[in-house]
């Protein structure tokens, strides 16, 4: 007997250890349940928006994609907006907007309400239902009020001051009858920049240059409200192999990118119509080069590059973000720069004593054939040689000759030296006349035209050509990837202006030196 009352003892123990393992058990995955479910966030929003697209295209979701830029209207086509509300005030993050703010009125709607409770139920029905559409009212308002509190989302980034300008909505029918109609709100947005959203603008677009945008539309707060914004999802999606879920920013419009683009294309086409053509951008102090043109002047050519840089650049941040007020400071110092060193090196030119005119007739300048001018310095070469044979003739008799012949044969001497030494210029002139007029050679001409003062390539130019090559391609990428005017700093303007000032301080020396 001891012995079977010891047992049942043993069994009911272990079944109370093994119950509590499993209540352990039980608690623990409960607690764990409840924080799994508090560590996942909450849906923000039920509704979602399914179509962008424009003003004139149809109410259908087909087609696309849609591309739009700033001064477009868009039209938002969204899903169950009214549950993308009714969640923020199910958490609190709204005010629920069904009961009367009016403490009068609300009172009366609370004593209409139990006074329902005594009338017959079809009264007690219709009573309940009016109170219903009344709160249902005061939230279809609360609705139209948080509607021009939101904005535009792309890309989950905000644009501000950007509010719909009129919304309307619409039921569609689900096909079953046991479920309600689907509602949707269409908001008509107007892509505007203003001074609130210019910074959204410049980081949605900035580093797209030209090229479109394709982004992720959705909806949601102007302003943050708590901690966070709370965006009504999208599946306006570029990367959706669907098409009607594409929107696409269109960073430059083709009718004003084709007319601006026409404009400096025109401009440039005609400068160097006229710099070929005319003295424009010549140095016209310097004697002629091959051809009767004198050469390319540094300075003016200098002038040109950043009047072109510069004007294109206005034109394009004209024409993707619509501004005129783009000119800072340093490109207003870079004009200036290269204004005063043109002006200086006119200045140096000018007052330089002039250079020796050229050894070549007036008929051996005008030569173009190739061929004709290597004949012409074939012609002065076999010249020169007889001019060598003959200098160093009088010179042995010069040398053989007694003290008092000598004063006489100077004379022939020093002639046979002129001679030879103009001949070495003629043909010197015909070789390079030879190189300009063969294939390329007018391109060569021009770089050494930049790279020499008078006749020599001298550094200061190259120095100064190089830098300004350099901050010419850094503004022309600045402006296409930040869409703003690049600010040089004061140290790289420093820069810039020593460059100038080296060049001009070079030239008037050298200029002197050979002449």
């Amino acid at each position: 007997m001891k012995k079977l009352l010891s047992e049942f003892a043993v069994a009911i123990e272990r079944r109370s250890k093994s119950n509590l393992l499993l209540a352990m058990g039980l608690a623990f995955a409960f607690v764990s349940l409840n924080s799994a479910e508090a560590q996942t966030p909450t849906s923000e929003a039920k509704a979602r928006v399914i179509q962008v697209r424009s003003p004139d295209s149809r109410i259908v979701r087909e087609g696309g994609p849609f591309v739009a830029a700033l001064g477009d209207e868009v039209l938002v086509d969204v899903q169950s907006l009214h549950e993308f509300f009714q969640n923020l005030v199910d958490r609190s993050i709204l005010p629920d907007p069904r009961e009367a703010k009016d403490l009068a009125e609300r009172d009366a709607e609370r004593q209409k309400q139990e006074q329902a409770a005594n009338l017959p139920p079809e009264q007690r029905q219709k009573v309940l239902k009016e109170i219903d559409e009344m709160r249902e009212n005061r939230f279809q308002n609360a609705m139209d009020g948080w509607l021009q509190k939101m904005s535009l989302f792309l890309d989950r980034h905000p644009v501000p001051a950007l509010p719909p300008e009129f919304t309307i909505s619409w039921n569609e029918s689900s096909g079953d009858p046991t479920k309600p109609p689907t509602v949707y709100h269409e908001l008509e947005f107007r892509l505007r920049k203003t001074s609130e959203n210019r910074d959204a603008w410049l980081d949605l677009l900035r580093g797209h240059g030209i090229f479109d945008r394709p982004t992720i539309v959705s909806i949601g707060f102007d302003k943050f409200i708590g901690e966070r914004p709370y965006i009504v999802d999208s599946e306006v999606d570029p990367k959706s192999a669907e098409k009607w879920k594409h929107f696409i920013i269109k960073t430059a419009p083709v009718s004003t990118l084709l007319v601006s683009s026409g404009v400096i294309f025109v401009l440039i086409i005609l400068c160097l119509w006229l710099a070929i053509s005319t003295d424009l951008l010549r140095d016209t102090s310097a004697p002629p080069r091959p051809g009767s043109r004198h050469p390319f002047s540094l300075g003016l050519c200098q002038m040109a590059f950043w009047l072109f840089i510069v004007a294109a650049s206005f034109l394009f941040l004209w024409v993707v973000m619509g501004e005129y007020d783009t000119l800072t400071s340093s490109e207003l110092t870079l004009l200036g720069i290269s204004a005063a060193t043109g002006l200086a090196a006119a200045f140096i030119n000018q007052i330089s004593p002039p250079c020796e005119p050229s050894d070549l007739t007036v008929e051996e300048q005008q030569l173009r054939d190739v061929s004709k001018i290597a004949e012409a310095r074939k012609a002065a070469e076999q010249e020169m040689k007889g001019a060598l044979q003959e200098l160093d003739s009088k010179r042995a008799r010069f040398q053989s000759a007694s003290e008092t012949e000598k004063s006489a044969l100077q004379d022939d001497v020093e002639s046979a030296s002129v001679k030879v030494d103009r001949l070495k210029k003629r043909i010197a002139q015909f070789e390079e006349q030879e190189r300009y007029f063969s294939p390329g050679g007018g391109i060569r001409q021009f770089f050494l035209d930049l790279l020499r003062e008078r006749s020599s390539v001298d550094f200061h130019r190259f120095q100064m050509m190089t830098w300004t090559l350099i901050l010419g391609v850094i503004f022309i990428f600045g402006v296409f990837q930040q869409l703003a005017m690049p600010k040089f700093d004061a140290t790289l303007l420093a820069l810039m202006g020593i460059s100038s000032g080296t060049y001009l301080g070079f030239k008037w020396p050298a200029a002197k030196a050979e002449t």
